[in-house]
């Protein structure tokens, strides 16, 4: 199950700048047992400067080239990105402001692929559905029956973190009562491929969750079927559910 903490004691602040020199002395061991607790450490300290974040905003007004790097959904600022870890800065909108939920994926049951240990730094913070599973007794595919444990609900309040682990936790978010900011750490190494939408109530597997490129790249393979990818563009849609190909597109430009 995902582990919270509270902040205790206002911890002494350091720039971004010295957080990631520290981290980077880490290596591939920010969330071993030995790491835990000084990378927890470190997230509170960043989390108690609290002007660094108004940097990054300023620099992205005069270089938005800056966030070319981003691959993530509108509302998340990239801070780094390095060989072990990835560290971001989501914001989060009140729902029916702006855009839809879909874009925050809230009160979407999902997992994720990697470790993530988030704290908040502005706002009230969203509520999360906590819920944990054994991903290696599931397959992954579409109606799956998952055995899910019991539900915690966790507030992610100013100061206050939160652990989940990479295809062993699931949460539910709701999004906030006013505009909120956390900050995110994500280890990329040692991350898996598999990524899940879940039907808590029913206790089974939505869907493999993948990478949104794959449909269009797939929609644009429909325009050049041949004799030699028609066959393998039908085994992958079957495969990922993304687009059925019982049907050519009639734009199909190998014709």
């Amino acid at each position: 199950m995902a582990s919270y903490y509270e902040l205790k004691n206002a911890p002494e602040p350091i720039s971004l700048d010295v957080f990631l020199d520290e981290l980077d002395k880490l290596g591939d061991s920010i969330f071993s047992k030995e790491h835990f607790d000084k990378t927890l450490h470190l997230l509170q300290r960043l989390y108690a400067n609290r002007e660094f974040l108004l940097d990054v905003v300023k620099n992205y007004l005069e270089n938005p080239d800056s966030q070319n790097i981003n691959h993530y959904t509108s509302q998340v600022f990239i801070l780094a990105e390095r060989e072990n870890y990835t560290i971001r800065a989501p914001v989060w909108i009140p729902d029916g402001e702006l855009v839809s939920s879909r874009v925050f994926a809230y009160g979407l049951a999902h997992d994720h692929n990697f470790d993530l240990l988030t704290i908040g730094y502005l706002g009230t913070g969203y509520t999360t559905y906590m819920y944990s599973y054994d991903a290696d007794a599931v397959t992954g595919f579409k109606g799956e029956d998952v055995k899910l444990s019991d539900c915690s609900t966790f507030k992610l309040t100013q100061g206050s973190a939160l652990f989940m682990k990479g295809n062993h936790d699931i949460h539910v978010q709701l999004p906030p009562n006013e505009l909120s900011i956390s900050l995110n750490i994500l280890k990329s190494s040692g991350s898996s491929t598999k990524q899940f939408e879940f039907d808590i109530e029913n206790q089974k597997i939505i869907r493999p969750i993948r990478n949104e490129i794959g449909k269009s790249i797939l929609e644009l393979s429909g325009y050049f079927f041949n004799d030699e990818t028609e066959g393998r563009l039908k085994t992958f849609s079957k495969a990922t559910g993304l687009i059925n190909f019982n049907q050519r597109n009639e734009g199909n430009l190998l014709k």
